[in-house]
């Protein structure tokens, strides 16, 4: 009993706010030649929001698989992070041109990515609601 693990799948949350993100990173590139700080604020909130949700069930269910590796799999999830960080923020930084639009495409690029990855590869995962195997009960 002490040993017995139940996999519920993957958050349902973590869709939804993959697509809240894209969304408000979509309508963040769009309202970057608004000129309304109101507008531009309001679409930013909502994707800076839903990071939360994102990054907290991406690492579950990043480290849901990696068994007895739990520390290599949370090393490998570290470094990937801080990596694409470097990597988008010096993006951003080095085509920097006084307006909101290299941050706008950032968000959005990054969140469209995001997406695209987890709703692409959700036959890939285990205990996935996409799964047909987890679903069926067998391996």
């Amino acid at each position: 009993m002490a040993n017995r693990h139940v996999r519920l799948g993957d958050p349902p949350c973590h869709g939804m706010a993959l697509c809240v993100n894209v969304v408000a990173g979509l309508l963040l590139v769009g309202a970057a030649t608004s000129g309304s700080l109101v507008t531009v604020m309001l679409r930013l909130w909502f994707a800076v929001a839903s990071l939360g949700f994102i990054g907290a069930n991406s690492a579950a269910v990043a480290m849901a698989s990696s068994g007895e590796y739990a520390g290599s799999g949370s090393a490998l999830i570290g470094v990937a992070q801080f990596g694409c960080v470097f990597l988008i923020s010096g993006l951003v930084a080095a085509s920097q041109n006084g307006t909101v639009y290299p941050m706008a495409i950032a968000i959005a690029v990054a969140g469209v990515t995001a997406t695209a990855l987890w709703f692409s590869t959700s036959r890939l995962r285990p205990n996935s609601p996409g799964n047909v195997h987890s679903m069926a009960g067998g391996h």
